[in-house]
C-alpha cells in the first residue's frame, strides 16, 4: 500500500494461504517507483526464500526522497477480530533499512497476453515471473531473453524493447521498463490429396510421412512445411493448386499461419505408338 491508500491504484492485495511458513518482504524505493516483493522460506533449504509474488508501483504518489520514515503498522483486516475467535501470532524476525548509496537505474519486467512464458537477464537478478524488477548501476548494460512455456510462444516486446527477436539489449542510463508478449502456440490443420486421375504420392515434411491419397495433419503455429510430390512411373506431374498455387515445381513450401489445403495434380504419361514397319 502507498499513501494515502484511498488513491486508486494505490492499494494491492494477493492472497497466499501457507500456514507456518516464513516469509520474507521488502520494498525498493526509487524516484521512479516502487517495487513490493513476498518471498517464502523453501521448506528444503531453510534460510533461502524464493519470491512468490511482486508488484510494482510507478503512481503519483511516490513520496519524494529526503521523507524516509521507516516503521512497521500492523492493523486487524476492516478492524475486525479473526472470524474464528482464536489469537493470531505474528513474529517479526528481523527489520532492515539500507539506503541506496549510489546512482541505480531500475529495470522491470511485465508479461502480457494469453499465453505463458518467462523473462530472465543475463545479469543477476531478474527472473519474471518471480523477480520482475531489479536496480543496476548506472550505465550497466543488460540483455533480456524471452522464454515461451510449452503451449505458447513468444510473439514480440513492447516499451524499451521492440521487435519479435526473442533477445533484447539495453543500456540503463536511465529507468526502463519492458514488456514481453506471449501468446498461444495455434494448431492449424494441413490437407493433402493426390488428384488429377493419375497415380502419384506426396511427401510432407516434417513429419515426412508419404501420402497417396488424403493426408491430414496439425501444425503448430510457425511450422514451415515442405511438400514433395512424386508421379508414378506411368504418370507425371502437372502442378500444385490451392495452398501452392499453379506452382509446377515438384517441391513447394510455406509457413504454416493458417489452415491450408493442398491438391497435387498428376495425369497419365502419354506414348506415342510407332507403326511396325
Amino acid at each position: 500500500m502507498v499513501q494515502p491508500y484511498t488513491t486508486s491504484g494505490n492499494r494491492h492485495r494477493f492472497s497466499l494461504s501457507l500456514p507456518g511458513a516464513r516469509f520474507q518482504h521488502t520494498f525498493s524505493w526509487r524516484p521512479e517507483g516502487i517495487t513490493f516483493t513476498t518471498a517464502v522460506e523453501d521448506p528444503a533449504a531453510p534460510g533461502a526464500f524464493q519470491p512468490v509474488h511482486t508488484w510494482p508501483y510507478a503512481g503519483a504518489s511516490n513520496p519524494a526522497p529526503g521523507v524516509e520514515n521507516p516503521r512497521i503498522n500492523l492493523w486487524l483486516y476492516n478492524g475486525r477480530a479473526p472470524t474464528d475467535g482464536k489469537p493470531v501470532e505474528i513474529v517479526i524476525e528481523d527489520f532492515e533499512f539500507t539506503p541506496l548509496t549510489g546512482a541505480v537505474a531500475m529495470a522491470s519486467v511485465s508479461r502480457t497476453g494469453i499465453g505463458d512464458g518467462k523473462v530472465t537477464a543475463e545479469a543477476p537478478g531478474i527472473d519474471c515471473g518471480f523477480d520482475c524488477a531489479e536496480d543496476y548501476p548506472i550505465g550497466t548494460t543488460i540483455t533480456l531473453s524471452a522464454t515461451a512455456f510449452a503451449g505458447s510462444l513468444f510473439s514480440g516486446w513492447n516499451g524499451a524493447c521492440t521487435g519479435a527477436t526473442p533477445t533484447c539489449t539495453i543500456t540503463l542510463n536511465s529507468a526502463h521498463a519492458v514488456t514481453a508478449i506471449f501468446q498461444p502456440r495455434m494448431q492449424y490443420r494441413l490437407t493433402t490429396q493426390v488428384a488429377g486421375g493419375a497415380p502419384g504420392s506426396v511427401k510432407v515434411d516434417p513429419p515426412g510421412i508419404i501420402s497417396t491419397g488424403v493426408y491430414t495433419g496439425d501444425f503448430a503455429h510457425g511450422t514451415r512445411i515442405t511438400l514433395t510430390a512424386t508421379p508414378a512411373p506411368d504418370s507425371a506431374f502437372w502442378a500444385w493448386y490451392y495452398g501452392c498455387t499453379n506452382s509446377t515445381a515438384s517441391t513447394c513450401s510455406f509457413t504454416m499461419t493458417s489452415a491450408m489445403n493442398v491438391y497435387a495434380y498428376f495425369k497419365p504419361r502419354r506414348y506415342h505408338r510407332h507403326p511396325h514397319r
